[in-house]
């Protein structure tokens, strides 16, 4: 069973999308020839990892929402915490 560190590690990973992004930049600019296939196939690559990255994190959520990983206590708040935290939660 997948839990919150594993949701965590997910969207780290997603967010290399900007680094691949600068990346890619800076090969493009420092290539006398690459042509305009050439970026787009770039491009349209990095759109598939994008979304197959998204859709990681997407099912790793539903997988912990399935499995009561979370509950709602006026925001959500991840099941496993201390009952005190809790009870500091109604009250605001």
């Amino acid at each position: 069973m997948r839990d919150r560190f594993d949701l965590e590690e997910a969207l780290m990973v997603l967010g290399q999308t900007s680094e691949d992004l600068d990346l890619i930049t800076d090969r493009l600019i420092e290539s006398d020839t690459s042509t305009t296939d050439a970026i787009a196939n770039v491009l349209i690559g990095l759109s598939a990892l994008h979304t197959y990255r998204f859709e990681k994190v997407y099912d790793i959520f539903e997988e912990m929402l399935m499995n009561g990983q979370f509950k709602q206590v006026g925001k959500y708040v991840v099941k496993g915490l201390p009952e005190h935290e809790l009870e500091e939660d109604k009250d605001e």
